[in-house]
């Protein structure tokens, strides 16, 4: 898969490389995230739409359709909007957009994660974030467009 991928900077040679290393990362996510992976793709479209990541949008988008997320949460994920979305996503969302423009959870934000969430599942969701965020990075860095049949950000 990794080889078919249309790299425009970098070569591909390096970008298969640093696929590799970030594809352990999402290996070791996966194992660890007993919520599934709605919690982690919710996570996902919030960086690839902070990050304006085309490539990783277009795949979680579409991940995202195949789990049932609502369309009224994609639209407010897209559209860095808050209204139509469930609570318990809302709180996944507002938690990664948090996270992404301040650097820092503030305490009245954090508390009420854990408690709904535990501490196991903040640390998954927080690496998560993490990891897509460098996937965003890299993806941009190498200036990759969605894929084919894939949902293209408007940016």
């Amino acid at each position: 898969v990794v080889a078919d991928l249309p790299v425009r900077r970098g070569g591909p040679d390096f970008f298969r490389s640093l696929c590799r290393v970030t594809l352990r990362c999402r290996v070791h996510l996966d194992a660890g995230n007993a919520r599934g992976p709605v919690f982690r793709v919710l996570a996902a479209m919030v960086v690839a739409r902070e990050f304006e990541a085309l490539y990783v949008w277009g795949a979680q988008t579409g991940s995202a359709r195949r789990q049932n997320v609502p369309e009224t949460t994609i639209d407010a994920i897209r559209d860095n909007r808050s209204d139509g979305v469930p609570p318990e996503d809302l709180a996944i969302i507002e938690y990664t957009r948090t996270l992404l423009r301040k650097h820092r959870i503030p305490e009245a934000m954090d508390k009420p994660m854990r408690d709904r969430f535990g501490d196991d599942q903040m640390i998954q969701l927080t690496g998560a974030i993490g990891y897509y965020s460098l996937l965003a990075m890299t993806v941009n860095a190498h200036e990759m467009e969605a894929g084919p049949g894939m949902e293209v950000l408007k940016v």
